[in-house]
C-alpha cells in the first residue's frame, strides 16, 4: 500500500492594502453608502491598521477563578459568551424551570440551510433534559 500524500497548510500571506480595501468596500456596494464615503474611508484605515497589526482581540481581561492560570488575559467577548452559556445551562438544568424547545439553524460555508432544515432539528426537552435556551 502506498503512503498517502500529506498536505500541509500554505504559508500565511497577508493581504496587500489594496486587496484589503477591495474586500472591505465590497460590503458597502449599495449607493446609499456614497454619502458616508469619507467616514467609511476613516473606518477602512482603522480596520486596515487592526488587520496589519493583528489586533484580533484588543479587549481582554484576566481569566479569573476556575482557570489554571487565573491571571492569563482572555478576550472579553469570549469570557462574556462563556458566562451567558453557563447561565443558560443553569436555567436549563433547573428542574423547576419550564420545558423548552431547542432549535438550531445550521450554516455551512456562508449559506444558510434555511428554516425547513432548522425545523427538522427542533426538539422539545423536559426540564432538566438536554438542550438549552440559548
Amino acid at each position: 500500500m502506498s503512503k498517502p500524500l500529506v498536505r500541509r497548510q500554505d504559508r500565511y500571506v497577508a493581504l496587500t492594502k489594496e486587496q484589503f480595501r477591495e474586500r472591505f468596500f465590497l460590503r458597502f456596494h449599495d449607493p446609499v453608502f456614497e454619502e458616508v464615503a469619507a467616514e467609511l474611508e476613516k473606518v477602512f484605515e482603522r480596520a486596515w491598521n487592526g488587520y496589519i497589526e493583528y489586533r484580533k482581540s484588543p479587549r481582554r481581561a484576566p481569566a479569573g477563578p476556575g482557570f489554571a492560570q487565573p491571571s492569563y488575559e482572555l478576550p472579553l467577548e469570549w469570557l462574556e459568551t462563556r458566562a451567558r452559556i453557563a447561565a443558560a445551562q443553569a436555567r436549563q438544568q433547573n428542574p423547576r424551570s419550564p420545558s423548552r424547545i431547542l432549535c438550531s439553524l445550521l450554516e455551512m460555508r456562508g449559506k444558510s440551510l434555511g428554516v425547513g432544515a432548522a425545523a427538522g432539528r427542533c426538539l422539545t426537552t423536559p426540564a432538566g433534559g438536554g438542550g438549552g435556551d440559548w
